[in-house]
């Protein structure tokens, strides 16, 4: 049996001496074995005739963790004659083929020979290892470590200067972004309507048809003329006017206080062309039925005041609608003299009532009369409630036939009002039917429909039968009892106008006198204490329930009476908006889009 010993240090140059010790199967004295020296004379001698022993290296970095494999590999391949020391790196690198930080090891093979040197470097390849060139004298490693030094020198120089640069045009950048996107929206916009034209046979111009507003033709020539100087064109582009069979879009002017309207009508469907728009007396008429169902002086500062801070700090469409809603709440607050549920005495009751001695009030069993002949003053009080009725016992009775009377009369004054303007539609429709009829028989095209803004109309011809007068009272007939019905179902519906607001008055005087009144009756310095913390929940519950929920409730009850009891009088909403290209909508879109992402 033969055993190899190969005796390793850890310095430059690792590899000391190999040497050959054989032993023999059973004829080896074991105490000489453990006394005999490991390194013979006879092997330093022949060692000392071959001169020193010329070891070649490679060096490079590898992945952690293949280390272990690789080092197995080295030995295993090479039967143990190359030395291996590693060292890992603690800050990660970047893979420049995946772009991910990874740890590697940097390490140094020892060697000698060619055949070796093959091995070894085919190993590395196949660990995906990467090799760095390194020279063999102290004098070109030092020199070759200064050069990589300076390299790496100059290229932080050139990173640095490289971050100042885009820091700067990144800065410059940022202050014209703005302006860019705006620009870049725009160029957008106005090719995405270029590809909406047409070319023409010529191939040399475009062709579009649009709708305009007749108020705005004399300032798109002008434009079109200003665009025609500036660009330097010498053909000036045509606007033709053509006449048409297709529904014109419904294009409403508004501006930031009547949008908000407009949009709630819109919600419930767009106008035909020409038919009268409910929007400019939706501006008085919603918030006053709002104001009907939610009649507080005080109710009606908060929302007021709200709406007011809206439209000085928030960009909101219903800013306007809101603070109208407060305002006129605040109005029907003053006609029903309640202000959180009590009554203010601005100008002095009508009623007088004479002083009571002791014996009087014992007197009286259930209660004082008043007598309208003798404690009447003789004229009434200004403005609204009399504030009296805040301390008579059939207040409520009172106020609920006032208010349910007062319900009717504002249904059916609301309801007459979508039937005049049913009157002016019909009018209107009417003439144009009949100056298309006329058109069409002039014409003499027998055979063409006639479009109008609500329905395609039959032309009737004499060639033709008329329509029985059976089938027409019983249209009518039919059309008739619809009618009347479903005049009686939304005069019933305005009831709610009283119920809501009785509702709200009853809801504002139990948190009065459950709740405020409390803090009111407790004396002492302790009365200041449970006032102050009282205050907060009533407030809490007033802004909450009163003013959030019932305003809500109050909203949906007014928004349901005008899109049904009085838009379904005259209003059908069978068109479609005018969408025209402008700038001001695209960007107010774009930012509403970026806002939201």
């Amino acid at each position: 049996m033969v055993k190899t010993v190969m005796i390793t240090c850890g310095g430059a140059l690792g590899l000391l001496m190999c040497c050959v010790v054989e032993q023999h199967e059973g004829g080896a004295n074991p105490t000489e074995s453990m006394t005999r020296a490991l390194i013979s004379d006879d092997c330093i001698a022949r060692q000392s005739t071959l001169g020193p022993v010329q070891l070649g290296f490679v060096a490079g970095v590898i992945l952690r963790e293949r280390i272990p494999a690789f080092e197995r590999m080295l030995w295993r391949a090479c039967r143990g004659n190359v030395f291996l020391r590693q060292a890992e790196i603690e800050t990660p690198l970047e893979d420049p083929s995946t772009s991910d930080q990874v740890y590697k090891s940097v390490f140094i093979i020892f060697f000698q020979g060619d055949q070796l040197k093959t091995r070894v470097k085919k190993i590395c390849e196949g660990f995906r290892a990467t090799l760095y060139p390194c020279p063999e004298a102290p004098a070109d490693r030092r020199e070759m470590a200064m050069g990589v030094m300076t390299r790496i020198e100059d290229l932080n120089t050139v990173l640095g200067q490289t971050q100042d640069h885009r820091h700067r045009v990144l800065v410059a950048a940022a202050k014209n972004i703005k302006n860019w996107f705006v620009k870049v929206r725009k160029i957008k916009a106005i090719y995405h309507t270029l590809n909406l034209f047409n070319l023409d046979v010529t191939q040399k111009c475009l062709i579009a048809e649009c709708w305009v507003p007749v108020l705005d033709l004399e300032n798109i020539q002008l434009a079109l003329r200003r665009g025609t100087e500036r660009s330097g064109s010498s053909v000036p582009p045509i606007l033709n006017r053509m006449d048409t069979i297709e529904d014109p879009p419904t294009y409403n002017h508004t501006n930031k206080f009547t949008s908000a309207f407009q949009t709630l009508i819109d919600s419930y469907g767009i106008a035909s062309y020409r038919e009268m728009n409910p929007a400019p007396y939706t501006i008085i008429t919603f918030p006053f039925l709002f104001a009907v169902m939610f009649g507080d002086l005080g109710h009606g500062f908060i929302l007021a005041a709200f709406g007011a801070w809206m439209i000085w700090n928030i960009f909101f469409g219903g800013r306007y609608i809101i603070l109208l809603m407060g305002l006129f709440s605040m109005y029907t607050g003053l006609i029903y003299n309640d202000v959180f549920a009590k009554s203010i005495n601005i100008f002095g009751s009508g009623w007088r009532v004479y002083n009571f001695t002791m014996k009087n009030v014992s007197e009286l069993v259930s209660g004082a009369t008043l007598n309208p002949t003798h404690d009447y003053v003789g004229f009434p009080y200004p403005i609204g409630m009399d504030p009296v009725w805040q301390l008579s016992k059939n207040k409520i009775i009172f106020q609920n036939s006032f208010k349910m009377k007062f319900s009717i009369i504002i249904g059916i004054i609301h309801m007459l009002f979508g039937v005049v303007m049913s009157l002016f539609n019909y009018l209107y429709f009417k003439n144009k039917v009949a100056h298309q009829q006329m058109q069409a028989t002039e014409n003499g095209d027998a055979e063409q429909p006639i479009h109008n803004n609500t329905a395609q109309t039959p032309v009737a011809h004499g060639g033709h039968d008329e329509e029985p007068l059976g089938e027409i009272f019983i249209h009518q007939g039919i059309h008739t009892i619809e009618y009347v019905l479903g005049s009686v179902s939304h005069t019933a519906s305005y009831l709610r106008l009283w119920a809501l607001s009785l509702a709200h008055a009853q809801l504002s005087e139990v948190l009065w006198s459950m709740v405020l009144s409390k803090g009111l009756k407790v004396d002492g310095w302790a009365g200041g204490i449970a006032l102050y913390i009282i205050f907060a929940v009533w407030a809490s519950l007033t802004v909450s329930i009163l003013v959030l929920m019932e305003g809500l409730s109050a909203f949906l009850h007014t928004l349901r009476l005008h899109w049904v009891e009085f838009q379904s009088k005259f209003y059908s909403g069978n068109g479609y908006g005018f969408q025209p290209f402008s700038f001001e909508i695209i960007l107010d879109s774009a930012t509403q889009a970026k806002e939201e992402i």
